[in-house]
């Protein structure tokens, strides 16, 4: 019964009648290249968008046009997905917006997209540290998280920055497993020495002197001891004074003072000087009916935070200039001093205002940004303690 079922289907589909043109052999085989181009087409994934609209959508940005160059790269983003290239498009589109939290916007919409794991990783990192500047301490915890478990990427840097935001968050105990879980995996020295003091840190937040100081004794004595810098025994001091421990204060004070007697950290642990509070630390001790206006008398002496002489105004800087972007606040107050500290160690800044959600925001920018010098001036940044942003105002 199969047999002749089949049979009969075999001449059924004889007697269909076919182009007369599949009889002739050359037209046979050119029809067959012409259906090999167009599967080998769709398995290649030949590109929408071409090299020159990307190429135009560089001119846009060469030429400050930032909204314009913003949606040409977006439309090339769009149409090549697995690009070699495209994560550093994405990257440069994100310097573009206008704001940092157009900045999470558009990498946040872009990142489903990101298949390769670098270009994950990246936007991941990027997308923390633009919420850690804006104060969203809870999701920028999250995705220094995310970056730390990218698969390939072993980014055990980013698992302790998720454990010191974890910190701050109170959330002790993650933090503490974050911590250890860097020091069983990582080889790295100075992750290591990191992860102590996270550790200690955390003994102390959560009033266990006797945990604090172990992990404080043993950096002290082993052979992280030499790894150690003047700002890893400053922290070490700070943490054994708040705790009580004064001796282990005082070790911590004697070692800077001799293997580093001229630094800044060592005049701090000996009393010599006196470091000024962070906008934090101050606005966070006022009165519950005070103002910042009404203590002002009361904090530490020092300049009014002004932005420095000869820098542009918001309303004279020129469309296109490059900026740095190193705080956002809602408090303007909280913006001058940021901007203080940042003029204190000889960079030139101001404070502009900007509107986003019906909310005004006070920008502390670095300003007179040389075309192609802002990762020269991004690392000076960060050895002075400023972590920031590019963009084009």
């Amino acid at each position: 019964m199969s047999e002749n079922r089949n049979r009969e289907h075999e001449q059924t589909v004889a007697t269909v009648p076919q182009p007369a043109f599949l009889h002739r052999p050359k037209l046979r085989s050119a029809w067959g290249a012409i259906l090999f181009a167009i599967a080998a087409a769709a398995l290649l994934g030949v590109p929408r968008a071409t090299a020159d609209e990307l190429s135009d959508a560089r001119s846009l940005d060469r030429e400050g046009k930032s909204a314009e160059a913003v949606a040409a790269y977006e439309r090339w983003l769009s149409a090549n997905e697995g690009a070699s290239d495209w994560g550093s498009v994405l990257l440069r589109t994100a310097d573009l917006v206008a704001s940092p939290e157009e900045e999470v916007a558009l990498l946040t919409k872009w990142l489903p997209a990101a298949a390769d794991p670098s270009v994950r990783h990246g936007i991941l990192l990027r997308l923390a540290q633009t919420d850690e500047l804006l104060g969203r301490l809870d999701k920028a915890q999250v995705y220094y998280e995310e970056a730390s478990l990218v698969p390939g990427i072993r980014d055990y840097r980013s698992l302790l920055s998720s454990a010191s935001l974890l910190l701050e968050l109170g959330l002790t105990a993650k933090a503490s497993g974050q911590c250890r879980a860097v020091l069983q995996l990582s080889d790295d020295p100075s992750l290591h020495v990191e992860s102590h003091i996270l550790l200690a840190q955390i003994a102390a937040a959560g009033d266990q002197r006797e945990k604090a100081g172990d992990q404080i004794r043993a950096l002290l004595s082993g052979s992280d001891l030499v790894r150690l810098t003047p700002g890893d025994l400053l922290r070490l001091w700070r943490i054994a004074s708040s705790a009580g421990m004064t001796e282990l204060a005082q070790t911590c004070a004697d070692l800077l003072s001799v293997r580093y007697p001229a630094s800044p950290e060592a005049a701090l642990a000996d009393h010599r000087a006196a470091s000024y509070p962070t906008p934090s630390q101050y606005f966070g001790s006022l009165e519950p009916n005070s103002t910042p206006a009404q203590s002002a008398s009361e904090a530490p002496p020092g300049p009014t935070p002004q932005p420095v002489a000869g820098s542009p105004t918001p309303s004279g800087s020129q469309a296109g200039s490059l900026v740095i972007q190193v705080g956002s606040y809602l408090d303007r107050d909280n913006a001058a001093y940021r901007l203080r500290d940042l003029t204190g160690s000889g960079f030139r800044g101001e404070i502009r205002a900007t509107e986003v959600g019906g909310k005004r925001y006070y920008r502390v920018v670095v300003v007179d940004v040389p075309q192609g010098g802002s990762a020269e001036l991004m690392a000076r940044l960060r050895q002075k303690g400023f972590d920031g942003f590019v963009s084009h105002e």
